[in-house]
Protein backbone atom coordinates (compact mmCIF):
# COMPACT_ATOMS: atom_id res chain seq x y z
CA UNK A 1 0.00 0.00 0.00
CA UNK A 2 1.66 3.20 -0.95
CA UNK A 3 1.11 6.31 1.70
CA UNK A 4 -1.10 8.75 1.12
CA UNK A 5 1.25 11.37 2.11
CA UNK A 6 3.01 10.94 -1.10
CA UNK A 7 4.52 14.48 -2.51
CA UNK A 8 2.78 15.81 0.50
CA UNK A 9 5.62 15.77 2.59
CA UNK A 10 7.64 19.25 3.59
CA UNK A 11 11.95 19.53 2.73
CA UNK A 12 13.79 19.22 5.88
CA UNK A 13 15.47 22.28 6.98
CA UNK A 14 18.94 21.35 5.65
CA UNK A 15 17.48 20.47 2.54
CA UNK A 16 15.57 24.35 2.64
CA UNK A 17 19.21 25.44 3.01
CA UNK A 18 20.86 24.02 -0.02
CA UNK A 19 17.87 25.27 -2.14
CA UNK A 20 19.04 28.45 -1.08
CA UNK A 21 22.30 28.39 -2.08
CA UNK A 22 21.63 26.86 -5.74
CA UNK A 23 20.49 29.33 -8.34
CA UNK A 24 17.52 27.99 -10.21
CA UNK A 25 18.41 27.81 -13.95
CA UNK A 26 14.86 27.92 -16.44
CA UNK A 27 14.67 28.47 -19.74
CA UNK A 28 14.00 31.64 -21.19
CA UNK A 29 11.10 30.65 -23.10
CA UNK A 30 9.22 30.03 -20.10
CA UNK A 31 9.82 33.70 -19.08
CA UNK A 32 7.82 37.08 -19.91
CA UNK A 33 10.14 39.99 -20.94
CA UNK A 34 9.37 43.86 -20.11
CA UNK A 35 11.59 46.97 -20.12
CA UNK A 36 11.33 49.09 -17.55
CA UNK A 37 12.73 52.80 -15.85
CA UNK A 38 14.78 52.21 -13.35
CA UNK A 39 17.74 54.68 -11.96
CA UNK A 40 17.56 56.92 -14.98
CA UNK A 41 17.97 54.45 -18.01
CA UNK A 42 15.66 51.40 -19.46
CA UNK A 43 16.39 48.36 -18.22
CA UNK A 44 15.77 44.60 -19.48
CA UNK A 45 13.15 42.80 -17.14
CA UNK A 46 11.33 39.57 -17.12
CA UNK A 47 8.21 37.97 -15.13
CA UNK A 48 8.61 34.52 -13.89
CA UNK A 49 6.76 32.74 -11.53
CA UNK A 50 4.66 35.86 -10.28
CA UNK A 51 7.88 37.65 -9.93
CA UNK A 52 9.63 40.62 -11.18
CA UNK A 53 13.14 39.91 -11.89
CA UNK A 54 16.12 43.04 -13.73
CA UNK A 55 18.89 41.91 -15.91
CA UNK A 56 21.87 41.99 -13.96
CA UNK A 57 24.43 39.56 -16.27
CA UNK A 58 24.73 37.58 -19.16
CA UNK A 59 27.36 35.36 -20.55
CA UNK A 60 27.79 33.30 -23.53
CA UNK A 61 26.65 30.04 -24.02
CA UNK A 62 29.80 28.40 -23.44
CA UNK A 63 29.85 29.96 -20.41
CA UNK A 64 27.74 27.96 -18.40
CA UNK A 65 29.49 27.57 -15.08
CA UNK A 66 30.42 31.23 -15.02
CA UNK A 67 26.66 32.00 -15.06
CA UNK A 68 26.21 29.18 -11.88
CA UNK A 69 29.02 30.07 -9.73
CA UNK A 70 28.14 34.06 -10.47
CA UNK A 71 24.85 32.79 -9.22
CA UNK A 72 25.87 31.11 -6.38
CA UNK A 73 27.90 34.04 -5.07
CA UNK A 74 25.01 36.26 -5.50
CA UNK A 75 22.49 33.92 -3.40
CA UNK A 76 25.64 33.64 -0.90
CA UNK A 77 25.35 37.95 -0.40
CA UNK A 78 21.53 37.46 -0.06
CA UNK A 79 20.71 38.72 -3.57
CA UNK A 80 18.05 36.52 -4.96
CA UNK A 81 19.00 35.43 -8.48
CA UNK A 82 17.56 33.32 -11.01
CA UNK A 83 19.26 32.00 -14.49
CA UNK A 84 17.34 31.58 -17.47
CA UNK A 85 19.08 29.75 -20.29
CA UNK A 86 18.91 30.23 -23.97
CA UNK A 87 20.29 28.81 -27.55
CA UNK A 88 22.39 32.16 -27.14
CA UNK A 89 22.76 32.67 -23.32
CA UNK A 90 22.79 32.33 -19.76
CA UNK A 91 21.64 35.29 -18.21
CA UNK A 92 21.26 36.27 -14.44
CA UNK A 93 18.57 38.27 -13.29
CA UNK A 94 17.91 39.55 -9.71
CA UNK A 95 14.51 39.47 -7.59
CA UNK A 96 13.23 43.57 -8.02
CA UNK A 97 10.85 42.97 -5.37
CA UNK A 98 14.27 42.19 -2.35
CA UNK A 99 14.98 45.36 -0.57
CA UNK A 100 19.02 44.58 -1.57
CA UNK A 101 17.77 45.15 -5.41
CA UNK A 102 17.82 48.71 -4.79
CA UNK A 103 21.48 48.76 -4.40
CA UNK A 104 22.79 46.65 -7.22
CA UNK A 105 23.54 47.93 -10.77
CA UNK A 106 21.05 46.50 -13.28
CA UNK A 107 22.09 46.24 -17.04
CA UNK A 108 21.05 48.97 -19.27
CA UNK A 109 18.79 48.33 -21.94
CA UNK A 110 20.58 48.56 -25.94
CA UNK A 111 17.77 47.60 -28.59
CA UNK A 112 19.28 45.94 -31.19
CA UNK A 113 19.98 48.15 -34.26
CA UNK A 114 17.41 48.21 -37.17
CA UNK A 115 19.37 47.68 -40.65
CA UNK A 116 17.66 49.77 -43.27
CA UNK A 117 17.02 48.01 -46.51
Amino acid sequence: MLPTNLGKKALSPSRDRVLDTVPLVVDENQVAPFTFYWNGAVRLGMRYDHELYGLMHEVSLYARLDAYQMGCEMLAQGLPVLITASRQRYALWLNLRNPAATQQELKIFEPKACRSS
